[in-house]
């Protein structure tokens, strides 16, 4: 067993295991056969995208709550314009910039997570 700097599965299992596995799928594969891996994958994208389909709601939701609702404007505009704004960004910045945001989004949630802590423990 090593102990590696970074935090990604990869590098866990290459480093603990030594199999040689990079992902969680390789070994669903390796140990019960291909239809187990393309069980876990498709649980692991049905998991994701409802995830984010709450997420998309819950900001537009707050949103046309607190704002747009005070303007007229109607909930479907307010979503659509949201992924449009999305499907944009993602088309001219590309998954560098996504990888950017995400990390950045890390760093203000743990921040805000320590805030919490500290007002609620303080």
């Amino acid at each position: 067993m090593c102990w590696a700097t970074s935090s990604s599965p990869s590098c866990c299992c290459r480093c603990t295991t030594g199999w040689g596995l990079t992902s969680i799928y390789r070994y669903l594969d390796d140990r019960f056969g291909s239809t187990s891996h393309r069980t876990g994958a498709g649980f692991f994208i049905v998991s994701r995208t409802l995830g984010a389909t709450a997420r998309l709601y819950l900001v537009v939701r707050v949103l046309q709550d607190m704002v747009l609702d005070r303007l007229g404007v109607p909930f479907w505009l307010s979503a659509a314009v949201i992924i449009l704004m999305i499907v944009l960004y993602t088309y001219e910045g590309g998954v560098r910039t996504i990888v950017w945001t995400d990390t950045l989004q890390t760093v203000g949630m743990l921040g805000g997570l320590l805030v919490c802590a500290a007002a609620c423990c303080g």
